[in-house]
């Protein structure tokens, strides 16, 4: 079994290795044999060196550490695809966990090195030349981190700097502590975490969930779907699969190339399970795709396969090793490579449905071009840095692509681009992308110019190639999560570790007591490293702290007010633990929002008890609601947390309504596109004019005397205006939005523009054709408007739609009474009867009585002065 912790090779030599040495083939010239009379007089074996113990015990302590460094970066390169603790929030069980287990892995590792090097005296760095643009990438990352709108969730988010950084570091890590040949070892454990995951994924899908462990082990209430997967959505794993199977295929295909002689076995771990691995992790990435069957994957592997193909042709030009494979060695790399095209043609053309693919959850992204609007509006106010990495929604927010809210997503606040290459222009600007594209040109071409001549090389050449391409083409064509992300630099690591040299001479020595400019810089550059390394991990360590008060929290059933209080001082844990996480002062508010309408609803206490806590209760949620703002001001989605809560408080404090008015006012500042909160604004103008028109006309029938009369008469004539306005700009930014048809309707009923209100009720039924509530209130607007055969037949759609709705019959059987159809409006006012609430009604019993006594009540045009029995029915949607 292989032992990661085992001396590598280049300090071993097997038996008859010497002798093995000393043949020289026949390209190869032996080394010029001195004459005798140029040998040296006499031969005398130079003295020994003679080593302290001290010197011992450092060298010693420094292999030991290298063992621990190697271990700890191929167990994390096998645990990032599955690992998963569930002691987070329900909702991120994956993310912060794996953006822990990265950065703590990759800083434990950096401080041993750290170790290392002060016992050492020195170190001496494998140079690879992608060093430069990798540095220049962070820098400008770094910078857009520093420029952004939320510089916090740009530094910590799963696509922030400090996870960046970890992820910069891990190449220059592998190609310190692994050895050139040593690059397929790597890829092997690449290959188990992932075929794991896709594998558990898989049998998730297909009902086999076995995750459920988890749920006896943590938490009992702990519930996995079957879309769960530890990678991320079901198209983060086909994505993840894409890649796999390119890297497996290339594994298959480079080890055919090898001769006995090249072949390191000592170097892969467990050689008789890598084959299961690689069958299993091969067909489990094939099933997953034909599922999927979306022509991104089948174009990812086959640019890896192009790669696979094409890489003894690149060695050839640039190694100058010639490589001559066999026709059966090319057969499994050709066909898949024929496969995917031909998937990839037909995914589009001919879609077929593939065992499973029921079962697949709706997944919904932007388009191309919807990016591309995204990125121009961006760019045109944030050129140089863009809006920061990990602040992609708020640039969707502000630039929301025209056709998103022509379609069922309107509602959706998206937090990627079609591709993590528009990720990277929208989120880092122009110099973000300006350092990519340096980045690429040294992975393309710097290495290749130096290139030497090596077998072992090529092996690794072949080997690692089409796994970079294959995440090349993911980066242009789909957005990366955090698993992806650590992918994408994984294959680059190994691409700088395949194009290094393992020979000493090549390497650049740094050593502590010297006062050149490069052993200075270098020593300040580990010691700022181990600086902001600790604050990073800190401020991660407070993240998740403040994730672990969240999900206890979210894990108890709010079934007492006791409960309540509980889950109130967890998540204020949070809070104090993670100030710059929106949800916990969001669900803090709906927490106090739902006290204190408990406290509206008590009737036992005394009411000056409950008014004191209704007050105190009301303060504490004002004081949330302004926090939200305060903490992350240029991020909408606060000022519609904040105008949430202030609309819900009107009627229970003073000046709530002109406070979310305010707030809702900020957000379109951030979100002009959104007709949602166009739809909460028109419904606060319409709902403060009804109630002060209610007011002036109780005050008028008890003729109470009414200071500044055509003041107030104005302020609800402006309310009515901005309300109108408000649902016309929110019908301006989706025709179809029957919410907002329905209430510009109501708003020109109030204003007796009755013409206008059942046009717009008119457009709203084509929308909502089976609502029976907008049929009745169209049925009614009818009826007052002198429509009255139209009102009939409105009234008896209503009532087919709704056999229950009561409301739609009164209304009906008062009709029929009206035009003498007596016998039929006494059958729909024993059909109310029949309904269990409505059978002692009082109201139904007399009319009854009277119809059928032959008392007509209503003379023309006086139906609908008769209330409806029960409340008013529910706006369309």
């Amino acid at each position: 079994m292989w032992n990661p912790f085992k001396k590598s090779k280049e300090y071993q030599f097997e038996e008859g290795e010497l002798v093995k040495s000393m043949n020289f083939s026949l390209e190869t010239q032996p080394e010029e044999i001195l004459p005798v009379s140029d040998w040296p007089e006499e031969s005398v074996a130079p003295e020994e060196p003679v080593v302290s113990l001290e010197q011992l015990e450092s060298e010693g302590l420094s292999v030991r550490l290298r063992r621990i460094i190697r271990g700890i970066l191929l167990a994390l390169v096998f645990l990032v695809p599955i690992f998963m603790i569930p002691v987070t929030a329900p909702g991120d069980v994956l993310v912060l966990n794996k953006q822990a287990l990265i950065y703590g892995l990759v800083l434990i590792s950096v401080i041993l090195w750290l170790v290392m090097i002060v016992r050492q005296g020195g170190v001496r760095f494998k140079i690879s030349g992608l060093e430069l643009g990798m540095l220049i990438f962070l820098v400008a990352v770094l910078l857009s981190a520093i420029f952004s709108d939320r510089v916090y969730q740009s530094f910590l988010s799963s696509g922030g700097f400090v996870v960046l950084a970890a992820l910069v570091i891990l190449p220059f890590l592998l190609l310190n502590f692994f050895e050139k040949r040593e690059s397929g070892l790597v890829v092997d454990y690449f290959m188990a975490g992932s075929f794991l995951a896709i594998l558990f994924g898989l049998l998730s899908l297909y009902g086999l969930s076995v995750f459920k462990l988890f749920s006896f082990l943590f938490y009992k209430n702990l519930v996995f779907s079957s879309q769960f997967n530890t990678v991320g959505t079901v198209n983060n794993l086909g994505a993840l699969a894409s890649v796999l199977l390119v890297a497996i295929s290339s594994s298959f295909f480079n080890s055919f190339t090898k001769s006995d002689n090249s072949k390191d076995e000592n170097s892969r771990f467990w050689p008789w399970l890598m084959p299961v691995i690689k069958t299993g992790g091969a067909v489990s990435s094939v099933i997953l795709l034909l599922i999927l069957n979306w022509w991104v994957f089948y174009t990812v592997v086959a640019v890896g396969m192009a790669g696979t193909l094409f890489g003894t042709v690149l060695a050839k030009k640039y190694l100058g090793i010639y490589l001559r494979p066999k026709a059966v060695n090319l057969f499994g790399p050709l066909t898949i490579l024929v496969l995917a095209l031909l998937l990839l043609l037909g995914s589009r053309y001919f879609p077929f449905n593939f065992p499973g693919r029921q079962n697949l959850p709706l997944e919904v992204g932007l388009t191309q071009k919807g990016s591309f609007e995204v990125a121009k509006g961006s760019l045109s106010t944030k050129l140089p840095f863009g809006v920061g990495p990990g602040n992609f929604s708020l640039a969707f927010d502000k630039y929301k692509p025209s056709g998103v809210n022509n379609s069922a997503f309107w509602n959706t606040r998206f937090g990627n681009a079609a591709s993590e290459l528009w990720n990277l222009v929208i989120q880092t600007g122009v110099v973000g992308l300006g350092a990519f594209v340096f980045l690429i040109f040294s992975v393309l071409y710097f290495p290749l110019k130096k290139a030497r001549s090596d077998v072992e090389g090529m092996h690794s050449w072949l080997e690692v190639m089409p796994l970079l391409a294959a995440s090349l083409a993911l980066f242009f064509l789909y957005p990366f999560n955090l698993v992806l992300n650590f992918v994408f630099w994984l294959s680059i690591g190994l691409w700088a570790l395949t194009l290094s040299s393992d020979a000493s001479q090549k390497r650049m020595t740094v050593k502590m007591d010297d006062i050149s400019l490069r052993s200075v810089l270098s020593s300040l550059g580990f010691v700022l490293a181990l600086v902001f390394g600790l604050v990073g991990g800190y401020l991660i360590f407070q993240k998740y702290q403040g994730e672990l008060y969240f999900a206890k929290a979210t894990r108890i059933n709010l079934t007492s007010p006791a409960e309540i209080d509980k889950v109130i001082g967890l998540i204020g844990k949070s809070f104090q633990a993670n100030q710059n996480d929106g949800r916990y002062l969001n669900g803090l508010a709906k927490l106090l929002l739902g006290k204190i309408n408990l406290e509206i609803n008590n009737k036992k206490d005394k009411p000056e008890e409950t008014k004191a806590r209704l007050e105190n209760l009301v303060r504490s949620v004002v004081q949330v609601a302004n926090q939200m703002t305060v903490n992350q001001p240029l991020d909408s989605s606060n000022w519609a947390n904040a105008g949430f809560v202030y609309e819900n408080l009107i009627g229970v404090t003073q000046g709530a309504d002109q406070a979310a008015v305010l707030a809702y006012q900020e957000y379109l500042k951030r979100a002009p596109q959104d007709p949602s909160i166009y739809i909460r604004l028109g419904t606060i103008y319409l709902s403060r004019a009804d109630t002060n028109s209610a007011a002036l006309t109780n005050a008028r029938r008890q003729k109470q005397e009414i200071q500044d009369e055509s003041k107030i008469i104005e302020i609800i004539k402006g309310d009515y205006e901005k309300s109108e306005d408000s649902f016309k700009k929110a019908i301006e930014l989706k025709r179809d939005l029957a919410s907002a048809l329905y209430n510009l309707g109501v708003v020109y009923e109030r204003r007796a523009e009755l013409k206008n209100a059942i046009k717009q009720l008119e457009l709203t039924r084509l929308l909502e054709q089976n609502n029976p509530g907008l049929a009745l209130e169209l049925g009614l607007l009818y009826y007052r408007n002198g429509q009255k055969d139209n009102a009939l037949a409105e009234m008896a759609r209503a009532v087919s739609l709704s056999s229950n709705y009561a409301n739609a019959r009164w209304y009906l059987a008062l009709f029929l009474e009206e035009r003498g159809r007596v016998d039929l409006a006494i059958g729909q006012l024993k059909e109310i009867l029949k309904i269990d609430v409505n059978k002692d009604n009082q109201v139904v019993l007399d009319k009854l009585a009277a119809l059928e006594e032959g008392e007509r009540e209503f003379p023309p045009g006086k139906v609908t002065n008769k209330k409806p029995l029960e409340e008013p029915v529910k706006n369309p949607r």
